[in-house]
């Protein structure tokens, strides 16, 4: 576990603070995309129903409601007979003039047949325009007479010569087939076969509607035919609708016919049914908004199912990585790196528990070995107290160091202790490099000269670094002190300091002796570690004094390492400026 000074505590705050607004930022990008594709999934659910509902309520309305209305009109407003004498519009202004039209048409449509039955070509006609005269061919009273006209008579003279060719005069027609027929209205007939034949019209139906086309504001004229035509072709207009009224403030419907009786209905009750069209219309079309709205709602719970099924599967810590829907990937992203983070802590938590186990057990073996060595030699000193004064001061000798060893050894299970339990306190000042080591490098001249070591310092006197000396001398201290364990014997071990003009310094320490591997480079720094365990319990060590020394120089905001090739194995020491 990293320590670190108030210095690098704030750096370790900042470094946390920054990796805490990453999970915040993916939620908030994870919520912008969620409702995102809520809102729009959504809005094209609610645009393709508005687009059904629609053309489905436009075909109801024209295809279905008119008949399922005038069912509904049947049932709720029937029809009601009123006779003419209640319904009294006989006299009304508008009654009498549709009756006068109507009865207009009926002499029309018999002086029409009185045509039929007098002219025997009624829709002959000459032509109006001389330039654009074609020869027409036309059959006269007489089947024998054939007259045929390329001019328009102009004249009576010209009149006479088409005439005397045959032409069917008014005077002529014979009306044997309507006998019952009035003078009157043959000479209507007469006259209208006149105007033909002088041009006047272009058949004999246009003359008639000439003649009659004004009588429909003139009821004296079509009473003087209207009995007569009524009996020769047998009319009866009386179920003849002649108005239809609504009156909205009632809600009564009228029809009007002719012979002055009416049917009418109450449309109220309709109408209030009809009224809730379109409530039933616009309730119908927002229950289906609400529907759609229920769907996005539960869809969007969905996704806090997979969720809590995600976190679930974090908190069982099942060993596959969590899967979500597209839609959630940074959540997906976001999950799985707590997991990972939580596998990793998990396994942190497993490796501390087993590093305190083999504290324990180092503990354990590494103060058995003296404390036997210490009871062996107190045995011996107690079971002979006639022992020569040589062998005694010799055994008390043997017992003491195993003493003083046992004692270095529980110094440093505290020490390490001690720094897990809180920070490293630095305190700086001013000191020589190349005087510090020297002074450092001398406590391990006696142990160096007795296996042949040479402790060479390079340096450059003079150079002043603002440190704590007291922690950076436990650090090469420890330093040395595994050089010196693992190195040849009869070899050199090498110390250089470096001082840069801003207050940094490197301090690197490299001994001749069997290469480290790779794998135990990795791990070199690790409490409790010792990549030779027999030499290593030779020498005394506990694998804490390489963790003590990477503790130190981490509270300086440096760093420490060790490369180890050729049979040269290196440790750097680099120690910034201090701020």
């Amino acid at each position: 576990m990293g320590l670190t000074t108030q210095r690098g505590r704030g750096r370790a705050d900042a470094l946390a603070s920054k990796e805490a607004s990453v999970p915040k930022a993916h939620a908030t990008e994870q919520t912008r995309i969620l409702a995102k594709r809520i809102l729009r999934s959504t809005f094209a659910a609610t645009l393709v129903f508005s687009a059904v509902f629609l053309s489905i309520t436009l075909a109801l309305n024209a295809l279905v409601l008119p008949q399922v209305g005038e069912a509904v009109a049947k049932v709720t407003s029937p029809w009601q007979y009123v006779s003419a004498d209640v319904a009294n519009v006989t006299e009304a202004d508008w009654f009498v003039q549709k009756e006068n039209e109507l009865k207009a048409d009926v002499v029309r449509k018999y002086l029409r047949e009185l045509v039929d039955a007098a002219v025997p070509d009624a829709s002959w006609g000459l032509a109006q325009n001389p330039q654009n005269a074609k020869n027409v061919q036309t059959e006269g009273a007489n089947s024998e007479n054939v007259l045929t006209i390329t001019t328009q008579p102009t004249d009576a003279e010209e009149y006479a010569a088409a005439k005397s060719q045959g032409l069917v005069q008014g005077n002529s027609l014979s009306f044997s087939g309507m006998p019952h027929s009035s003078q009157a209205a043959r000479q209507i007939v007469i006259s209208a076969v006149d105007a033909r034949n002088l041009g006047q019209a272009a058949n004999v139906y246009d003359a008639l509607w000439s003649t009659t086309k004004d009588w429909d504001d003139k009821p004296e004229q079509v009473e003087l035919f209207y009995d007569e035509a009524a009996t020769a072709i047998d009319a009866d207009f009386s179920q003849v609708v002649v108005r239809y009224s609504y009156d909205a403030g009632t809600g009564i419907e009228t029809v009007t016919y002719a012979g002055g009786q009416q049917m009418q209905r109450d449309l109220s009750p309709y109408n209030n049914i009809r009224a809730l069209k379109f409530p039933v219309a616009i309730t119908v079309f927002l229950l289906g908004i609400l529907i759609i709205m229920a769907f996005a709602i539960r869809k969007s719970l969905r996704y806090f199912d997979d969720l809590f099924a995600s976190l679930r599967a974090v908190l069982t810590d099942s060993s596959a990585m969590v899967k979500l829907p597209t839609e959630l990937s940074l959540a997906e992203e976001s999950i799985n790196d707590i997991k990972r983070k939580n596998d990793a802590e998990q396994r942190a938590t497993e490796a501390a528990e087993r590093r305190k186990n083999e504290l324990v057990a180092y503990l354990a073996h590494d103060t058995k070995t003296p404390l036997t060595s210490i009871t062996g030699y107190l045995t011996l000193l107690e079971e002979a107290p006639d022992m020569p004064v040589e062998q005694r001061q010799r055994y008390a000798h043997v017992a003491l160091a195993k003493a003083y060893r046992l004692d270095a050894m529980l110094d440093e299970f505290f020490e390490i202790t001690r720094y897990n339990l809180g920070a490293i306190a630095i305190e700086r000042e001013r000191f020589d490099l190349a005087l510090f080591c020297y002074q450092v490098a001398e406590d391990f001249y006696p142990e160096a000269e007795s296996r042949g070591i040479d402790l060479v310092v390079n340096a450059n006197e003079g150079d002043t670094v603002f440190a704590d000396a007291t922690k950076m001398a436990r650090v090469v201290s420890n330093v040395i002190k595994n050089a010196v364990a693992y190195a040849d014997a009869n070899s050199t071990i090498t110390i250089e300091a470096h001082a840069k003009a801003d207050g940094a310094f490197r301090i690197e320490v490299s001994n001749q002796g069997r290469e480290i591997s790779p794998e135990h480079l990795k791990r070199i720094f690790e409490k409790f570690y010792r990549e030779d365990d027999a030499r290593a319990t030779r020498q005394g060590g506990a694998g804490l004094g390489l963790a003590i020394a990477r503790e130190i120089v981490a509270a300086h905001n440096g760093t420490i390492d060790a490369t180890s090739e050729n049979g040269v194995t290196r440790f750097v020491i680099d120690i910034p400026a201090a701020k």
